[in-house]
């Protein structure tokens, strides 16, 4: 896509604990570690596909989804916003007379949607709980599907917009600042450049009040700590330290089941060293059953939060379809 797309660590927590984090944690403590909510909050909140699979590999494999992913973006909503801010980026270049390759970009972010999709599922949960189907992992091993299979987009891709090899003056219009890094505020003929430059100029169209970042600040807060609550359920310890245990039978001494056991993942191929151990590490996640019992005491932690803050989070699903109405509305435009 046009310019650089947030970094994305899909699989595990993305975002850093903020201060409503810290409040959600603290005001959950005394809620217990049980797994049972009533079947009217679990209609309530459950997304409508894929809702809360069980993981023995398959399609739903790649539908792994929590009650707080009803009011995030999906990752094909991702793709959408990335492609929508591109395309307001790509405006603001050419009103500075800069070329740009409509369908270029629509290509290259029809590739990444797909690579994104295979990597991390519908609702970017895939390696949520690390390594979990045997075939995939006996294939790919800790790499990413997009990485080991060659289908990723190179992330310096020299001219994957047409743009042609860029001058300082447009690097500048671009990225908003000089070589040196300062910012840069007008062209040599006193045209000002948006602040942080034309990557960042369509971002106001998509700042919906109550969001932060690209999903609502109870979205954002409720996944981080529902990860980091749920690993301290009594469930949660015991079956991780079956699945240790597990791994130590067949040779391999791990205790995080969400880690890379030290392969390098950005390597072109999958060692056969890295495919027996992460099939071992699937393997076991499911003989112990680790991933279904720390998919139901996250779920079970989400789906209580949600029932008792339901305010909060229908705001968040105006914000979330607000944005998307926005983004639509510069995707038509740009047809």
């Amino acid at each position: 896509m046009y310019g650089s797309s947030p970094s994305r660590r899909r699989g595990r927590l993305a975002v850093a604990a903020t201060a409503l984090t810290a409040a959600v944690a603290a005001s959950v403590a005394g809620c217990g570690s049980g797994h049972g909510t009533t079947g009217t909050t679990t209609a309530a909140v459950r997304p409508a596909a894929g809702a809360f699979a069980t993981l023995h590999g398959g399609p739903t494999h790649d539908q792994i989804a929590l009650p707080v992913d009803a009011y995030a973006l999906t990752v094909p909503e991702r793709d959408r916003l990335d492609h929508a801010r591109s395309v307001l980026a790509g405006r603001c270049m050419r009103s500075f007379g800069y070329r740009y390759d409509a369908a270029a970009d629509k290509a290259v972010a029809a590739r990444t949607a797909r690579n994104h999709l295979e990597d991390f599922g519908l609702y970017e949960n895939k390696r949520r709980y690390g390594v979990t189907d045997v075939a995939v992992a006996a294939r790919y091993g800790y790499h990413l599907v997009s990485a080991a299979s060659g289908t990723a987009v190179p992330q310096d891709q020299a001219d994957d917009h047409g743009l042609g090899k860029e001058s300082p003056a447009e690097q500048e219009v671009r990225f908003g600042t000089d070589p040196k890094g300062k910012p840069a505020l007008r062209t040599a003929s006193g045209q000002p450049i948006p602040p942080n430059g034309c990557l960042s100029a369509g971002d106001d169209t998509f700042t919906v009040q109550g969001a932060t970042g690209d999903d609502a600040e109870a979205v954002r807060a409720l996944a981080a700590t529902s990860f980091e609550q749920s690993q301290q359920d009594p469930a949660v310890v015991a079956a991780r330290t079956a699945w240790s245990k597990c791994l130590a039978a067949k040779g391999y001494t791990f205790t995080d089941p969400v880690g890379n056991p030290g392969f390098d993942a950005g390597a072109p191929a999958v060692s056969p060293a890295e495919s027996a151990m992460a099939s071992a590490d699937a393997a076991c996640k499911q003989q112990t059953h680790l991933t279904d019992v720390w998919l139901a005491a996250e779920a079970g932690f989400q789906q209580r939060w949600i029932a008792a803050h339901p305010a909060d989070f229908r705001a968040a699903k105006s914000v979330h379809d607000e944005m998307m109405k926005r983004v639509d509305q510069v995707l038509a435009a740009a047809h």
